[in-house]
């Protein structure tokens, strides 16, 4: 072999190492993307979640004060609606570990205590 063949054959070599490289960078790149939006989208619906528990418990809380039993059976299928959708927010509270999981639990089971409290009537 001369030494020009050395040669293309080394900077074939680095060209693949480079490439390889790139391409290594781009799929590390693209999950830590797919794991930060996958974060953020969990953090958006438990955020949902938390709000429409305050916004039920509150809608509820105004229908027995003004004695509104229509507005009361509205408040308790939305609810039940929360509630339900509690399951599905462990498991996105799950992504981040301990700490968030157990507020998260806490959360729900008084969404549960509150439903249970209020009567099961299915979201209609």
């Amino acid at each position: 072999m001369t030494t020009g063949e050395w040669f293309l054959g080394g900077a074939t070599l680095l060209l693949a190492l480079g490439a390889f490289w790139a391409i290594w960078q781009n799929y590390i790149f693209r999950k830590e993307e797919r794991n930060f939006r996958l974060k953020t989208v969990a953090l958006d619906n438990i955020h949902k979640w938390i709000i429409d528990i305050v916004n039920t418990t509150s809608l509820y809380q105004s229908a027995v004060r003004e004695g509104d039993e229509k507005q009361k059976l509205i408040a308790k299928s939305q609810c039940t609606a929360v509630f339900l959708h509690g399951a599905e927010m462990l498991v996105a509270a799950g992504i981040f570990g301990d700490d968030l999981l157990d507020k998260v639990e806490q959360v729900d089971s008084a969404t549960q205590a509150y439903h249970d409290a209020l009567g099961n009537v299915m979201p209609g």
